[in-house]
Protein backbone atom coordinates (compact mmCIF):
# COMPACT_ATOMS: atom_id res chain seq x y z
CA UNK A 1 0.00 0.00 0.00
CA UNK A 2 2.87 2.36 0.81
CA UNK A 3 4.40 1.91 -2.65
CA UNK A 4 1.03 2.57 -4.27
CA UNK A 5 0.63 5.83 -2.38
CA UNK A 6 4.12 6.93 -3.44
CA UNK A 7 3.37 6.06 -7.08
CA UNK A 8 0.15 8.06 -6.96
CA UNK A 9 2.06 10.97 -5.42
CA UNK A 10 4.61 11.02 -8.26
CA UNK A 11 1.89 10.63 -10.87
CA UNK A 12 0.14 13.75 -9.62
CA UNK A 13 3.46 15.61 -9.78
CA UNK A 14 3.86 14.69 -13.45
CA UNK A 15 0.34 15.70 -14.46
CA UNK A 16 0.17 18.97 -12.51
CA UNK A 17 2.80 21.75 -12.41
CA UNK A 18 4.14 21.48 -8.87
CA UNK A 19 7.27 23.20 -7.51
CA UNK A 20 8.33 20.30 -5.29
CA UNK A 21 10.66 18.90 -7.98
CA UNK A 22 14.37 19.45 -7.40
CA UNK A 23 14.53 19.64 -11.17
CA UNK A 24 11.63 21.54 -12.67
CA UNK A 25 11.66 19.17 -15.64
CA UNK A 26 12.61 15.50 -15.86
CA UNK A 27 15.76 16.69 -17.56
CA UNK A 28 18.99 14.93 -18.44
CA UNK A 29 22.22 16.18 -16.86
CA UNK A 30 24.23 15.43 -19.99
CA UNK A 31 22.50 17.90 -22.27
CA UNK A 32 25.75 19.91 -22.05
CA UNK A 33 27.42 17.24 -24.20
CA UNK A 34 24.31 16.55 -26.27
CA UNK A 35 22.22 19.76 -26.57
CA UNK A 36 19.95 18.06 -29.12
CA UNK A 37 18.07 16.82 -26.06
CA UNK A 38 16.74 20.35 -25.46
CA UNK A 39 16.99 22.02 -28.89
CA UNK A 40 16.52 20.99 -32.53
CA UNK A 41 19.16 23.61 -33.42
CA UNK A 42 22.00 21.44 -32.09
CA UNK A 43 23.81 20.16 -35.18
CA UNK A 44 26.70 17.70 -35.59
CA UNK A 45 28.14 19.15 -38.79
CA UNK A 46 31.41 17.21 -38.57
CA UNK A 47 29.72 13.81 -38.79
CA UNK A 48 27.47 12.10 -41.29
CA UNK A 49 25.29 10.67 -38.54
CA UNK A 50 25.14 10.70 -34.74
CA UNK A 51 23.24 8.24 -32.55
CA UNK A 52 22.74 8.64 -28.81
CA UNK A 53 20.87 6.97 -25.99
CA UNK A 54 20.59 7.64 -22.29
CA UNK A 55 18.83 6.53 -19.13
CA UNK A 56 18.30 8.47 -15.92
CA UNK A 57 16.96 7.36 -12.53
CA UNK A 58 16.00 10.24 -10.26
CA UNK A 59 15.73 9.87 -6.46
CA UNK A 60 17.21 6.39 -6.69
CA UNK A 61 15.87 4.88 -3.44
CA UNK A 62 12.25 6.04 -3.80
CA UNK A 63 9.70 3.59 -5.31
CA UNK A 64 7.92 5.10 -8.29
CA UNK A 65 10.40 7.95 -8.64
CA UNK A 66 11.04 9.41 -12.13
CA UNK A 67 12.88 7.34 -14.72
CA UNK A 68 13.75 8.83 -18.11
CA UNK A 69 14.82 7.05 -21.30
CA UNK A 70 16.18 8.96 -24.28
CA UNK A 71 17.20 8.05 -27.81
CA UNK A 72 18.03 10.11 -30.88
CA UNK A 73 19.52 9.90 -34.36
CA UNK A 74 20.60 12.76 -36.65
CA UNK A 75 21.96 12.89 -40.18
CA UNK A 76 23.77 15.89 -41.66
CA UNK A 77 24.04 16.80 -45.34
CA UNK A 78 27.18 18.81 -46.04
CA UNK A 79 25.89 19.63 -49.52
CA UNK A 80 22.64 21.24 -48.34
CA UNK A 81 23.85 22.31 -44.86
CA UNK A 82 20.82 20.66 -43.29
CA UNK A 83 20.25 18.09 -40.58
CA UNK A 84 17.27 15.79 -40.10
CA UNK A 85 16.73 14.08 -36.79
CA UNK A 86 14.44 11.89 -34.73
CA UNK A 87 14.19 11.93 -30.95
CA UNK A 88 12.19 9.91 -28.45
CA UNK A 89 11.87 10.67 -24.75
CA UNK A 90 9.97 8.47 -22.32
CA UNK A 91 9.32 9.50 -18.72
CA UNK A 92 7.99 6.96 -16.24
CA UNK A 93 6.72 8.37 -12.94
CA UNK A 94 4.77 6.03 -10.70
CA UNK A 95 2.28 4.29 -12.97
CA UNK A 96 2.30 7.19 -15.44
CA UNK A 97 4.14 7.01 -18.78
CA UNK A 98 4.73 10.10 -20.90
CA UNK A 99 6.25 9.61 -24.36
CA UNK A 100 7.37 12.25 -26.87
CA UNK A 101 8.40 11.37 -30.44
CA UNK A 102 9.90 14.28 -32.40
CA UNK A 103 11.09 14.86 -35.96
CA UNK A 104 13.41 17.82 -36.51
CA UNK A 105 14.87 19.87 -39.34
CA UNK A 106 17.76 22.31 -38.92
CA UNK A 107 19.91 24.51 -41.13
CA UNK A 108 23.59 25.48 -40.74
CA UNK A 109 24.50 29.00 -41.83
CA UNK A 110 28.01 30.47 -42.09
CA UNK A 111 27.95 34.08 -40.90
CA UNK A 112 31.64 34.80 -41.65
CA UNK A 113 34.98 32.99 -41.38
CA UNK A 114 34.59 32.26 -37.66
CA UNK A 115 30.91 32.57 -36.67
CA UNK A 116 28.02 30.23 -37.50
CA UNK A 117 24.28 30.09 -36.90
CA UNK A 118 22.15 26.96 -36.49
CA UNK A 119 18.36 27.16 -36.73
CA UNK A 120 16.07 24.24 -35.99
CA UNK A 121 12.41 23.31 -35.68
CA UNK A 122 10.74 20.11 -34.53
CA UNK A 123 7.25 18.65 -34.53
CA UNK A 124 6.25 16.23 -31.77
CA UNK A 125 3.65 13.58 -31.06
CA UNK A 126 3.04 13.23 -27.32
CA UNK A 127 1.23 10.48 -25.45
CA UNK A 128 0.28 10.24 -21.78
CA UNK A 129 -0.68 6.77 -20.58
CA UNK A 130 -1.02 4.68 -17.44
CA UNK A 131 0.19 1.23 -16.49
CA UNK A 132 -2.82 -0.02 -14.56
CA UNK A 133 -1.02 -3.23 -13.64
CA UNK A 134 1.06 -1.18 -11.20
CA UNK A 135 -2.04 0.04 -9.34
CA UNK A 136 -3.12 -2.19 -6.48
CA UNK A 137 -5.33 -0.34 -4.01
CA UNK A 138 -5.85 -3.16 -1.54
CA UNK A 139 -8.31 -1.32 0.68
CA UNK A 140 -10.87 -0.37 -1.97
CA UNK A 141 -12.38 -1.68 -5.20
CA UNK A 142 -14.06 1.59 -6.21
CA UNK A 143 -13.96 1.64 -10.06
CA UNK A 144 -14.22 5.45 -10.09
CA UNK A 145 -10.56 5.57 -9.10
CA UNK A 146 -9.67 4.29 -12.58
CA UNK A 147 -12.12 6.32 -14.64
CA UNK A 148 -9.86 9.38 -14.87
CA UNK A 149 -6.86 7.31 -15.96
CA UNK A 150 -7.57 7.62 -19.67
CA UNK A 151 -4.72 7.90 -22.17
CA UNK A 152 -4.35 11.29 -23.82
CA UNK A 153 -2.49 12.52 -26.91
CA UNK A 154 -1.22 15.84 -28.22
CA UNK A 155 0.82 17.48 -30.98
CA UNK A 156 3.50 20.01 -30.12
CA UNK A 157 6.45 21.94 -31.54
CA UNK A 158 9.99 23.02 -30.57
CA UNK A 159 12.18 25.81 -31.89
CA UNK A 160 15.87 26.64 -31.39
CA UNK A 161 18.78 28.85 -32.41
CA UNK A 162 22.52 28.50 -31.78
CA UNK A 163 25.17 31.12 -32.48
CA UNK A 164 28.75 29.89 -32.09
CA UNK A 165 32.39 29.80 -33.07
CA UNK A 166 35.20 27.37 -32.24
CA UNK A 167 35.26 28.29 -28.53
CA UNK A 168 31.91 29.85 -27.63
CA UNK A 169 28.30 28.84 -28.08
CA UNK A 170 25.11 30.69 -27.13
CA UNK A 171 21.63 29.38 -27.76
CA UNK A 172 17.92 29.71 -27.12
CA UNK A 173 15.37 26.91 -27.25
CA UNK A 174 11.64 26.69 -26.72
CA UNK A 175 9.97 23.33 -26.10
CA UNK A 176 6.26 22.48 -26.22
CA UNK A 177 5.45 25.84 -27.79
CA UNK A 178 1.93 24.83 -28.82
CA UNK A 179 1.11 24.27 -25.14
CA UNK A 180 1.02 28.06 -24.82
CA UNK A 181 -2.16 28.07 -26.91
CA UNK A 182 -3.90 24.97 -25.52
CA UNK A 183 -6.72 25.56 -23.07
CA UNK A 184 -7.69 22.00 -22.22
CA UNK A 185 -6.61 18.38 -22.53
CA UNK A 186 -3.08 17.05 -22.20
CA UNK A 187 -0.82 20.09 -22.10
CA UNK A 188 2.88 19.44 -21.33
CA UNK A 189 4.52 22.46 -19.76
CA UNK A 190 6.25 24.89 -22.10
CA UNK A 191 9.98 25.11 -21.31
CA UNK A 192 12.42 27.78 -22.50
CA UNK A 193 16.21 27.63 -22.31
CA UNK A 194 18.83 30.36 -22.61
CA UNK A 195 22.35 28.94 -22.41
CA UNK A 196 26.00 29.76 -23.07
CA UNK A 197 29.10 27.55 -23.17
CA UNK A 198 32.74 28.58 -23.40
CA UNK A 199 35.89 26.43 -23.68
CA UNK A 200 39.28 27.88 -22.79
CA UNK A 201 41.60 26.13 -25.22
CA UNK A 202 45.30 25.94 -24.37
CA UNK A 203 48.51 24.36 -25.57
CA UNK A 204 48.64 22.19 -22.45
CA UNK A 205 46.95 18.82 -22.10
CA UNK A 206 44.05 20.24 -20.07
CA UNK A 207 41.35 22.62 -21.32
CA UNK A 208 38.77 24.24 -19.07
CA UNK A 209 35.16 24.83 -20.00
CA UNK A 210 32.28 26.59 -18.32
CA UNK A 211 28.60 27.05 -19.01
CA UNK A 212 25.41 28.57 -17.69
CA UNK A 213 21.75 27.91 -18.41
CA UNK A 214 18.57 29.71 -17.36
CA UNK A 215 15.42 27.63 -17.69
CA UNK A 216 11.86 28.92 -17.53
CA UNK A 217 8.87 26.65 -16.84
CA UNK A 218 5.58 28.47 -16.79
CA UNK A 219 6.21 31.15 -14.12
CA UNK A 220 9.17 29.39 -12.51
CA UNK A 221 12.88 29.75 -13.20
CA UNK A 222 15.91 27.57 -12.60
CA UNK A 223 19.56 28.54 -12.98
CA UNK A 224 22.43 26.16 -13.62
CA UNK A 225 26.19 26.64 -13.87
CA UNK A 226 28.96 24.15 -14.58
CA UNK A 227 32.69 23.85 -15.01
CA UNK A 228 34.50 21.06 -16.88
CA UNK A 229 38.12 19.97 -17.28
CA UNK A 230 38.99 18.29 -20.61
CA UNK A 231 42.06 16.04 -20.59
CA UNK A 232 43.78 15.65 -23.98
CA UNK A 233 46.49 13.49 -25.52
CA UNK A 234 49.60 14.69 -27.39
CA UNK A 235 47.54 15.04 -30.60
CA UNK A 236 45.20 17.53 -28.90
CA UNK A 237 42.35 15.01 -28.90
CA UNK A 238 40.02 14.73 -25.91
CA UNK A 239 40.55 11.61 -23.80
CA UNK A 240 38.15 12.18 -20.92
CA UNK A 241 36.45 14.98 -19.03
CA UNK A 242 35.39 15.67 -15.47
CA UNK A 243 32.82 18.32 -14.63
CA UNK A 244 30.68 19.65 -11.81
CA UNK A 245 27.42 21.60 -11.85
CA UNK A 246 25.09 23.42 -9.48
CA UNK A 247 21.37 24.10 -9.88
CA UNK A 248 19.48 26.78 -8.03
CA UNK A 249 17.25 24.13 -6.45
CA UNK A 250 20.18 23.10 -4.17
CA UNK A 251 21.19 20.34 -6.56
CA UNK A 252 24.89 19.60 -7.16
CA UNK A 253 26.42 16.95 -9.36
CA UNK A 254 29.42 15.46 -11.12
CA UNK A 255 29.74 14.36 -14.75
CA UNK A 256 32.46 12.03 -16.05
CA UNK A 257 32.91 11.58 -19.80
CA UNK A 258 35.18 9.13 -21.61
CA UNK A 259 36.05 8.94 -25.32
CA UNK A 260 36.32 5.30 -26.40
CA UNK A 261 38.16 6.06 -29.61
CA UNK A 262 37.31 8.91 -32.01
CA UNK A 263 33.67 8.00 -32.55
CA UNK A 264 32.30 6.58 -29.31
CA UNK A 265 31.64 8.62 -26.16
CA UNK A 266 30.16 7.51 -22.83
CA UNK A 267 29.31 9.63 -19.81
CA UNK A 268 28.01 9.09 -16.30
CA UNK A 269 26.52 11.69 -13.98
CA UNK A 270 25.57 11.73 -10.33
CA UNK A 271 23.70 14.52 -8.63
CA UNK A 272 22.74 15.07 -5.01
CA UNK A 273 19.94 17.23 -3.63
CA UNK A 274 20.66 19.17 -0.46
CA UNK A 275 17.19 20.70 -0.36
CA UNK A 276 15.37 17.37 -0.33
CA UNK A 277 11.59 17.54 0.00
CA UNK A 278 11.05 13.99 1.24
CA UNK A 279 13.30 11.45 2.94
CA UNK A 280 15.64 9.67 0.51
CA UNK A 281 14.91 12.17 -2.31
CA UNK A 282 18.60 12.86 -2.69
CA UNK A 283 20.63 11.06 -5.34
CA UNK A 284 20.13 10.53 -9.08
CA UNK A 285 22.15 8.56 -11.63
CA UNK A 286 22.42 8.92 -15.39
CA UNK A 287 24.26 7.11 -18.19
CA UNK A 288 24.62 8.34 -21.79
CA UNK A 289 26.22 6.81 -24.91
CA UNK A 290 26.96 8.74 -28.13
CA UNK A 291 28.15 7.15 -31.38
CA UNK A 292 29.41 9.46 -34.15
CA UNK A 293 29.54 7.93 -37.61
CA UNK A 294 31.94 8.89 -40.43
CA UNK A 295 33.74 12.07 -39.49
CA UNK A 296 33.80 14.61 -42.32
CA UNK A 297 36.74 16.64 -43.55
CA UNK A 298 35.00 19.99 -43.60
CA UNK A 299 35.86 23.58 -42.80
CA UNK A 300 32.87 23.95 -40.53
CA UNK A 301 34.71 24.95 -37.34
CA UNK A 302 32.30 22.93 -35.24
CA UNK A 303 32.12 23.78 -31.56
Amino acid sequence: MRKTIICVFFTVLLILPFPVFAQLDLQMDNYWENPYYITPASMNVQYQAVFSMAARKQWFNVPGSPTTYYGSATMYSQKYKTQEGIRIIRDEVGFTQATTLSLSYSYHLRMNDTWFLNMGIAGSYQHLGYDLSKINLEETDDPSLYESLVSRENLNADLGFEFYNADFKMGFAGRNLLSLFLTSGYKPINANYLYAIYRFRSASQIDLGTGACLTNYDKRFQGEANVTAYFKNAKDQDLFSLGAFYRSQKDVGLIFGLNLGRNLYVSYSYDYIFGKVLNNMTSSHELMLIWKLKEKDCKCNDY
